[in-house]
């Protein structure tokens, strides 16, 4: 979800363009003026390469490249510092131009705007076809009819493939069905723990980690080599629990755990009365994510604005505002722009039906054709407006996943053997419940996710710069956040009312 690319180049050559356009690549204080050519002035070489410190960016302003850092705009043609962006210039009017610093002198190079490549992941297809799947049973379910929707697929998919682990014959064959699992083990669980151990990986200019964990019956015998897999496979660690003697305190512990993962996000996931005598084990997922945008949207530039519901009613909305560059794509009838954040590792993709029509673009949309989309954005200019929202929603499950197909696991004829036996008779599924939070701001986006799954005995269930492209989500759209280079889809959801 960012913006712009910077670029750390000063001194490259300075391009003309038209001061009646707008332009976004400027320092915050808009009464700063451009520094003084070199022939109108003499430079301090020394006193630039100061000024020019690892923590300013070369940046486009007034006409001049120069360094810039968040208090001022310093003299022009100071030494660069190694670092890459973008860079407007009038020979390519559509393009970006990429410049880098080689012995401390900016030079341009030929853009590199092509979507990172996907990485050949089995489990992030998966993931990302049960994420559509998924979607589409929540906007068909009467109860979310013009309400906002938000899930994440990544949390979903973490939660049921760590329970498949357990699950033999029928109920192993429909669950790696509906999540798109593949049926190999030694590839399934290498694919999880690679996706597991990057988002944790350190490092990262933002915040984004997930965590797994089983909570089992204290008086259980749950196998040893389930337990085993979900640990070295998904990092998810045993805790034995109370359900018999105290199931009330024990739902507690496992939501407190769940609010501590997301950062007190995610509240009271499991409600009361979810937890009893009969349950056997727990298993649960967290997943967390705040970044800022890589170039923030001005609060002065966001407006109270009319957003155009599906239903022909508006309410006022906060647009956020901003013309820059963005990976972009479009069809006959719908826009599609990428937001990146901080890193660049991640990004939002902003899916805008062009008509106020989002019915038929959910109708159309799946994986395969988002993947298309995604291989066919280009960098183009913008005029972007997006409001501002925050809200959460919760779910159980069941149904949906039964109508997808995985009507074995919620059964008294389900098979989790690999898991254990109870003495009181096998184990079901007797709950999946879903809670998901978000919020999008100038700043960027926080969002997170959390699933239980609960299993119980004995029991059945159910340059020159080009004139922008207006990009104006006044009206109800589609977003996704993604890893970039692999594709994987870790929140998507729709906005019908961002004020709601």
């Amino acid at each position: 979800m960012i913006l712009a690319l910077v670029v750390v180049m000063v001194g490259c050559e300075t391009p003309q363009v038209n001061d009646d356009e707008p332009n976004d690549n400027t320092t915050p204080n808009e009464s700063l003026t451009p520094p003084e050519t070199p022939e109108d002035s003499e430079v301090d070489v020394d006193k630039e390469q100061d000024e020019c410190a690892v923590d300013s960016d070369c940046r486009y302003y007034g006409g001049y490249y120069g360094c810039m850092t968040p208090e001022y705009f310093a003299i022009k043609n100071a030494p660069c510092h190694e670092g890459t962006g973008p860079c407007p210039t009038q020979d390519l009017p559509e393009e970006v131009i990429t410049c880098t610093c080689e012995n401390k002198e900016c030079v341009e190079h030929e853009p590199e705007q092509e979507v990172p490549a996907e990485a050949a992941s089995s489990v992030v297809e998966a993931n990302n076809l049960f994420g559509f799947d998924m979607y589409a049973e929540l906007k068909d379910d009467p109860s979310f009819a013009g309400e906002n929707i938000f899930f994440s697929p990544h949390s979903i998919s973490f939660a049921l493939g760590m329970t498949q682990e357990g699950a033999l014959g029928e109920t192993a064959e429909e669950m790696r069905s509906v999540l798109y699992l593949p049926e190999d083990a030694t590839t399934r669980r290498a694919e999880f723990k690679e996706i597991y151990d990057r988002i944790n990986a350190e490092g990262k200019e933002f915040e984004l980690h997930t965590a797994n964990a089983i909570w089992p019956e204290q008086t259980f015998d749950i196998k040893q080599e389930f337990a085993d897999v979900v640990k070295n496979y998904y990092g998810g660690e045993s805790t034995p629990m109370d359900y018999k003697n105290d199931p009330e305190g024990s739902r507690v512990e496992i939501n407190d755990w769940v609010e501590e993962q997301t950062n007190n996000k995610i509240v009271d996931l499991i409600p009361a009365g979810y937890i009893d005598t009969l349950t056997k084990l727990v298993l649960t997922n967290a997943i967390y994510f705040k970044a800022n945008w890589f170039k923030q949207f001005e609060e002065e530039a966001t407006e109270e604005a009319d957003f155009y519901k599906d239903d022909g009613s508006t309410v006022t909305a906060e647009l956020m505002h901003d013309v820059d560059y963005f990976n972009y794509y479009e069809t006959g009838d719908v826009q599609m722009a990428e937001l990146l954040y901080n890193g660049t590792e991640v990004s939002m993709l902003v899916i805008l039906p062009k008509e106020n029509n989002i019915e038929a673009v959910e109708e159309s949309l799946g994986w395969e054709t988002l993947k298309g989309w995604r291989e066919e954005m280009e960098s183009k200019r913008l005029d972007l407006y997006l409001p501002k929202f925050t809200f959460e929603t919760k779910k159980d499950l069941n149904r949906y996943l039964i109508e997808l197909g995985m009507s074995m696991a919620f059964s008294g004829s389900a098979e989790f053997e690999d898991i254990g036996v109870p003495p009181e008779g096998p184990l079901y599924i007797s709950n999946v419940i879903h809670q998901a939070f978000i919020a999008v701001d100038e700043n960027g986006t926080e969002a997170a996710a959390a699933t239980a799954v609960i299993m119980k005995a004995m029991a059945a269930g159910p340059v020159e710069l080009p004139d922008p492209i207006e990009f104006k989500a006044d009206h109800p759209f589609l977003f996704i956040i993604q890893e970039r280079e692999s594709g994987n889809i870790l929140f998507m959801g729709r906005i019908m009312d961002p004020t709601a």
